[in-house]
């Protein structure tokens, strides 16, 4: 049957495929592992001359590039992290090369006008910046979908890792009675957004946060999402 524009199926054909072990037709190459971010004034989704510009779009909203869904908050899973080095192009040009992991051209490169932080200037004067990316699950706390993406705290914003991640790890009681250092992906964060300025007056949009509740401790999503953050 028809119901909303969707096809209603009967609970024993769902019951079935959400029991089925299915084998995936794609490998990983072939699927997109979404970006979540904020919408800033230079985002493309609010130029109008882009294919992704949305005229709801307002700085500040939080957005993904796989379902460009506009959103005021967004209950996520810290699965992963990690800090990633890129080489730019200088004032604000392109990229040149994505070195991941690999610190090498960071540790090479030397700090802009004297400072001992930030972003880094190699031997051709192109930027080399050091960034903190998460591995995440964007959960839906209504109707329990928790799809991936990665999300990025550079510049500005990484300072905020610091306490992002030290929540994120805070000891919780064990088995035992004992005090207990859970995984990051253990507690749930509520994410949104506040304007910000930079030293020099310029006007952001900038992340903040709430801590939730352990994803174990969610009566109807919680041992779901614990298997699938495990398995990403």
């Amino acid at each position: 049957t028809q119901t909303g524009g969707a096809v209603a199926l009967p609970a024993a054909a769902l019951a079935k495929m959400a029991n089925a072990k299915y084998k995936d037709a794609f490998s990983a190459k072939e699927l997109m592992l979404p970006w979540f971010g904020l919408v800033q004034g230079t985002s493309d989704v609010m130029k109008a001359n882009k294919p992704t510009y949305n005229r709801e779009a307002r700085e500040g909203d939080l957005i993904d590039s796989l379902t460009q869904r506009l959103r005021a908050t967004q209950t996520v899973i810290l699965v992963k992290y990690e800090v990633h080095y890129t080489t730019w192009a200088p004032k604000g040009g392109k990229l040149i090369k994505q070195w991941y992991q690999d610190r090498s051209a960071y540790d090479a490169a030397s700090f802009k006008d004297g400072r001992d932080f930030g972003d880094k200037v190699d031997a051709d004067g192109n930027d080399v910046r050091e960034t903190p990316i998460y591995y995440i699950l964007m959960g839906d706390p209504v109707g329990g979908s928790a799809e991936v993406a990665t999300m990025s705290w550079g510049s500005t914003q990484a300072k905020k890792t610091r306490r992002l991640n030290t929540l994120a790890r805070a000891d919780v009681p064990g088995p035992n009675g004992m005090p207990m250092t859970p995984p990051l992906y253990a507690r749930l964060f509520d994410l949104s957004s506040r304007g910000e300025q930079n030293s020099e007056g310029k006007a952001f949009a900038g992340w903040t946060f709430s801590v939730g509740d352990l994803v174990l401790a969610h009566p109807k999503f919680g041992e779901m999402w614990w298997a699938k953050a495990e398995a990403f």
